[in-house]
């Protein structure tokens, strides 16, 4: 028995160092935000094909599910302690962060040539905002979010609505007309699916395209204070609530988002163009440009944007298998498989030979995203703080809509407290 227990030991410790190896391989550790649900099918699907192709290095993929602040938590968790994952994703231009407290190892000269000769002509200063701190380019564009308006084009025809709306005018009138109510006047289908609850970031993100379509500035030029405590910012919030309140378009017990566009429970909904990649499987018999189709978010004023997010790739500069880390990347950027990566995904294209690819032609599947490539975008600004600092605000949106605290004094509260945070 005294001789056993060794070689089991041995061979405990061999076949674990196979599989945290794949026999032989440099295993990389890739971390991933899925929020609520699973990765990409395209990523899961990219990262097989990688590892199939090549003999010396296995990616594993690392999903993290939860809410973006939980992600971020454990991100710098790991870049603090030492140990780090070989690549993770972004989220929320949180890029320079990182890459300001020296975290992020710079692309390599090659990689960074090759993102720079295919942007997007569209979308250049856009992406090299997010992606770059001290104008180095601290990681590759992987996903470009923002919104443009969904409507439901059986709902409008319904209704007696030729077109959709353009301003925000227009649409609190398209809004009225497209609500239900049943016989005790609750609202059974929403004119338009708003952004009240759920993660706070979002619901400031959302906001912001009600508030600069007001004409509102959002932050004042030295980053030391939010302006959304204004006219314009009372203005945005009360469209909120006469939605909710005065005309009972929506409301809290509502069904809300993605699932209520899917389901028809709501006529009108601003969201990020994945939503058309989640209705072919959701709602499989809505079909754009029958169904359904996108346009512009309404404004009031030329001052409108929407906000916009492009998460980066990144390599941590403490990681420990860089090599290999750029390895996968430089694979993952031929353009065979970052357009996969980016139609699979529903990400506004970022590069060039991807919003060439025929998918997004006039009459491709993809057609609809022309409509998001031509919307005015605000890019959060480079502070440390600017992100924890919006989720406050939204904290406070979330309870003026609950009616947990009134318009002007949630406001002015939620300014005062993210105020705050910025200058600390």
């Amino acid at each position: 028995m005294k001789k056993v227990l060794p070689i089991i030991l041995i061979v405990t410790f061999f076949m674990a160092y196979l599989s945290d190896t794949s026999f032989g391989k440099v295993t990389l550790s890739f971390m991933i935000e899925v929020g609520q649900g699973l990765p990409d099918p395209i990523v899961e699907k990219l990262v097989k094909e990688f590892n199939d192709s090549n003999d010396k290095i296995n990616v594993k993929l690392e999903p993290v599910p939860g809410d973006p602040t939980d992600y971020e938590m454990k991100i710098m968790a790991s870049l603090l302690s030492g140990n780090p994952p070989d690549l993770f994703t972004t989220h929320d231009n949180t890029n320079f962060k990182y890459a300001k407290e020296r975290l992020l190892e710079p692309l390599p000269k090659d990689i960074a040539d090759y993102i720079n000769k295919n942007l997007s002509i569209l979308l250049k200063g856009a992406i090299r905002k997010s992606l770059s701190y001290n104008n180095v380019l601290y990681g590759i564009p992987w996903l470009g979010d923002w919104v443009a308006l969904y409507y439901n084009m059986d709902m409008y025809r319904e209704s007696g609505i030729k077109s959709p709306p353009r301003t925000l005018s227009e649409m609190m009138e398209h809004i009225k007309k497209l609500a239900r109510w049943d016989d005790k006047g609750n609202v059974i289908r929403s004119g338009y699916t708003l952004r009240i609850t759920g993660h706070r970031a979002g619901i400031f993100d959302k906001f912001v395209s009600f508030y600069t379509a007001y004409g509102g500035t959002i932050i004042n030029k030295d980053l030391t204070r939010f302006l959304i405590d204004s006219p314009e910012g009372e203005k945005a919030v009360q469209y909120y609530l006469d939605i909710l309140y005065k005309y009972k378009a929506d409301a809290v017990t509502m069904v809300r988002d993605t699932t209520a566009f899917a389901q028809k429970l709501a006529a009108l909904h601003a969201r990020e163009p994945a939503m058309v990649v989640q209705l072919k499987t959701r709602a499989p018999d809505m079909k754009f440009g029958i169904n359904y189709g996108v346009v512009p978010f309404p404004r009031e004023k030329a001052t409108a944007r929407n906000a916009a997010f492009i998460d980066a790739l990144v390599v941590p500069s403490n990681a420990k298998n860089k090599k290999e880390a750029w390895e996968f990347v430089r694979w993952l950027l031929k353009p065979e498989n970052y357009t996969r990566l980016q139609i699979g995904m529903g990400s506004i294209p970022l590069l060039e030979f991807v919003v060439r690819d025929p998918y997004f032609s006039p009459t491709g599947e993809g057609r609809y995203m022309e409509v998001f490539l031509k919307e005015a975008l605000w890019i959060d600004p480079p502070h440390a703080n600017f992100y924890e600092a919006k989720t406050k605000i939204g904290e406070y949106l979330e309870r003026i809509f609950y009616q947990k605290i009134g318009l002007k004094e949630g406001l002015s509260e939620g300014v005062k407290e993210a105020n705050s945070i910025l200058n600390r």
